[in-house]
């Protein structure tokens, strides 16, 4: 059967067929390339995201670094304020306070603190405990340990909230930081004293034994203090 359709008119029919796929092959090559367009942005945003997670696994250490070495500075500022209130207390009352909630005994002679500031306290204490130092009266060192000099004498000590360094006030009067086994090693084998497990409200450090007046040896109980009342 013969065409008899115009030619022209065949002509646009062939011309608009082939426009449609035409116009197909071009949404699907449009299609592809938005979707890998869309890939490509998802690409860019895991390379961001890794970038930002391995910085972050970086400086994350040295951040920790730097918030304990804040938290180290301030106990020893906290140390420091303590001792001075020690040595007011020493001045008024001619001794230091016992270890018998000597950190109430020391309140007064702190002055007036602002509501943030606890200098009992060290920033990392999340603890209910009144204060995060432990005390150690000298005048209850006896022989050999009471002879020591106050250079190597620590009056008050956190031994507790620091990963790298335990911080000490000592009785000379300056402060500084000690390696955790050297700090072990002063209050275990040198200097002989132990925490007063039985009144760990008290925190304070006392002797393990004490020279009698006869020159002999007996172990202190726990919670025993010089004889002068607690102020």
């Amino acid at each position: 059967m013969l065409d008899r359709r115009p030619e022209s008119q065949i002509q646009r029919e062939i011309e608009a067929a082939q426009a449609t796929r035409f116009g197909r092959l071009a949404t699907a090559t449009q299609e592809v390339l938005n979707a890998l367009r869309t890939y490509s942005h998802l690409v860019e945003f895991l390379v961001v995201i890794s970038i930002i997670s391995i910085v972050a696994a970086l400086l994350w250490p040295r951040y920790l670094q730097a918030k304990d070495a804040a938290y180290v500075t301030t106990c020893l500022a906290n140390l420091n304020q303590l001792g001075v209130a020690m040595e007011l207390y020493n001045i008024d009352y001619d001794a230091y306070p016992t270890p018998r909630r000597w950190h109430q005994a020391l309140r007064r002679h702190l002055g007036p603190l602002e509501d943030d500031v606890d200098p009992f306290k060290c920033k990392a204490d999340r603890t209910a405990a009144p204060t995060s130092y432990y005390y150690l009266d000298a005048s209850l060192l006896t022989g050999a340990q009471h002879n020591r000099r106050l250079t190597d004498t620590p009056m008050l000590v956190d031994e507790t909230y620091h990963a790298n360094v335990v911080t000490v006030r000592w009785y000379d009067g300056h402060q500084n930081s000690l390696d955790p086994i050297d700090w072990l090693d002063l209050r275990s084998d040198v200097l002989q004293i132990q925490r007063d497990t039985e009144h760990p409200e008290w925190m304070c450090f006392l002797p393990t034994a004490a020279q009698t007046e006869e020159g002999g040896t007996r172990t202190l109980p726990a919670g025993e203090t010089a004889d002068r009342p607690l102020r």
